[in-house]
């Protein structure tokens, strides 16, 4: 069998990839996934190889279809050899995809405190990645549409889309906030809650322990009984990707709950609860299918409600999700999900028959909760603009407006988030942000959207002259 050289290079020998290259190999050549093949070669972890291709001359920033460089990888396969390696060669440390995400973001995201430190050391600038993670969560807790620029290391403004963000760090960054909402002062009031909440926390914790087995480079095959632990709990939330898609399971007792704020919520509903008859099948080996292995939307949608055999019961109202960022929707709302369930089944594992209560006790919490994160969120948004650059600030008042013309709406308890925005769009500066919504949205274009800026000015007392 003729192996090729790409072949070589994932499951070869470092002589036989020499061999290959001294009979004239192209170094550069892009395989049928859009790898060259020192990326190749940096996703297998072959450090020597990776040092072979560089003696060679091979290009250490070319990207992949996404544009990601092999530092990209090394870093998201946390190789600090590899990562030292490359940097040495002079790997761009501020290297960032075509979705504008630098090389920084997951080691800030995943705390990886060594790999932080020699990103710094070869010139990773750390506001860039912030920009990047502060806009991506503005966008998905305000659900904004569109794009925003952001500034790069080279001080220039490059693109990035408000939608889209990653599950493992989506599960992170709720998790986190669970926590800090719940020793808040503000929360005081919500104290009744606090044991369902330390037991919702929990499932966040273990779901976030059960993702980290779904890395191409682990053979979950090794981690058999840590695995079987994490999912032998009475409450599990198992977030499954499929299809470009995210959705949450959520277990508990002899019920099944499905959270998916998409497409299949038309038929359903976005939060659905099952009663489980089959809860034998129900097992550890039927979990890591769901988790580590490709599932299709048919076995996902239809299937699995004939293999578990599983029974209406009821559904949860939350709106669907308006933009398309589903794992931060599915992950949210599988907040209210389990606090109902703990709410609302008694011992003997029957779901009481009048749960309006429960219903009501579960978005209560959510909806406070989900205040709070947002306010949180603009707060450091509007702190942090004061404290950047002139470029930076005018990334940060550019989301501000989008947050004010996209989400706020003229009530009481939008107006205070509201006047603090426009403290900033007031200034000279940035007012030609309003004036460019209004001349649009209103001036030239009488829409339902500009009549609602203009009331919400007018609440606030701001007089914008186009």
């Amino acid at each position: 069998m003729n192996h090729t050289f790409a072949h070589e290079i994932l499951f070869g020998t470092l002589s036989g990839v020499e061999r290959f290259i001294q009979s004239g190999a192209d170094i550069e050549e892009i395989d049928e996934y859009g790898f060259s093949p020192l990326i190749e070669a940096t996703i297998a972890n072959k450090d020597d190889i990776v040092a072979l291709l560089l003696r060679y001359g091979a290009d250490i920033d070319n990207v992949d279809t996404t544009g990601r460089t092999a530092l990209h990888w090394a870093v998201d396969n946390h190789n600090l050899s590899l990562c030292e390696l490359l940097l040495a060669h002079h790997a761009n440390a501020n290297a960032y995809t075509f979705a504008g995400q630098p090389v920084l973001v997951y080691p800030l995201l995943r705390q990886q405190r060594e790999l932080k430190k020699l990103l710094y050391r070869y010139g990773a600038q750390l506001s860039f990645a912030q920009d990047f993670i502060q806009a991506k969560l503005l966008g998905h807790r305000y659900e904004l549409l569109g794009q925003v620029d952001i500034v790069n290391a080279n001080e220039q403004f490059i693109e990035m889309n408000y939608e889209g963000f990653f599950l493992e760090f989506t599960l992170d960054v709720i998790f986190n906030s669970l926590r800090r909402y719940q020793n808040h002062f503000s929360s005081r009031h919500l104290r009744p809650y606090f044991e369902n909440v330390q037991k919702l926390i929990r499932a966040f914790s273990n779901a976030q322990a059960l993702l980290k087995y779904q890395r191409y480079t682990i053979n979950i095959k090794n981690y058999t009984e840590s695995i079987n632990d994490l999912l032998n709990q009475e409450l599990l939330l198992l977030p499954v990707a499929y299809e470009g898609h995210v959705i949450t399971f959520i277990k508990y007792k002899n019920f099944l709950v499905r959270c998916d704020r998409g497409e299949n919520a038309c038929h359903e509903g976005s939060i659905v609860i099952y009663a489980c008859r089959n809860l034998y099948a129900f097992n550890e080996a039927f979990c890591k299918q769901l988790m580590y292995r490709r599932q299709s939307r048919e076995f996902l949608n239809k299937r699995i409600k004939q293999y578990l055999d599983l029974v209406y019961m009821t559904n949860l109202p939350i709106r669907r999700q308006r933009v398309g960022n589903c794992s931060w929707a599915n992950i949210e709302a599988s907040i209210p999900a389990m606090l109902f369930m703990l709410e609302s089944v008694n011992k003997e594992g029957h779901l009481l028959s009048h749960f309006e209560n429960g219903q009501q006790y579960a978005f209560n919490f959510f909806k406070d909760w989900q205040n709070w994160d947002k306010q949180r969120a603009l707060e450091e948004c509007i702190h942090t603009f004061y404290d950047a650059n002139p470029a930076r600030r005018a990334t940060k008042a550019t989301q501000l407006a989008a947050i004010l013309f996209q989400q706020l709406a003229y009530d009481r308890n939008e107006i205070k988030q509201a006047e603090s925005i426009l403290k900033i769009l007031s200034l000279p500066d940035y007012d030609y942000l309003l004036k460019s919504y209004l001349m649009v949205y209103w001036q030239l274009n009488k829409t339902k959207q500009g009549k609602e800026l203009m009331n919400l000015l007018d609440a606030c007392g701001v007089v914008v002259t186009l």
